[in-house]
């Protein structure tokens, strides 16, 4: 299955290397197609090393999807050595913000146990995104 391609960039900044079929999941491995960028926004002159972060995504056609990015770490002559800024994936985190934003949708609908075994997560980080919309929707009394 790894001649599959994909019409739109799903992932800002990187594309699709390869994609392994498992029972009934997806793993894509991805490759960086642009120069990285620091947190701080600057180019970085030098990539200090690499390692590859499993960050889960939405379902595709019904696959769970698990990603296999190369994180970079890189030397900013502002900041020293830091994470590269990726758009669509916070820092430190191992969902994507379009996982995020599905969860967080369906909260209100679902109770959080149901919701973590329909998208696969642990109900405690269901539970923390729950907590996050929470903190930004509902304002606090009087």
């Amino acid at each position: 299955m790894s001649n599959l391609t994909f019409p739109i960039e799903l992932w800002e900044g990187f594309k699709p290397s390869h994609i392994e079929q498992h029972d009934r999941s997806l793993t894509i491995h991805l490759t960086p197609t642009s120069r990285p960028l620091c947190q701080c926004g600057a180019e970085a002159q030098r990539i200090h090393d690499t390692s590859i972060r499993r960050i889960s995504e939405r379902t595709i056609l019904d696959y769970p999807v698990t990603l296999m990015v190369p994180v970079r770490r890189l030397l900013c002559h502002q900041c020293g050595t830091r994470t590269e800024h990726i758009s669509w994936l916070k820092p430190f985190s191992r969902i994507t913000e379009r996982l995020a934003n599905f969860v967080q949708s369906l909260c209100p609908l679902l109770p959080i146990k149901h919701l973590a075994q329909l998208v696969g997560l642990h109900w405690h980080t269901v539970k923390e995104l729950d907590k996050a919309r929470l903190r930004r929707e509902v304002l606090e009394p009087k």
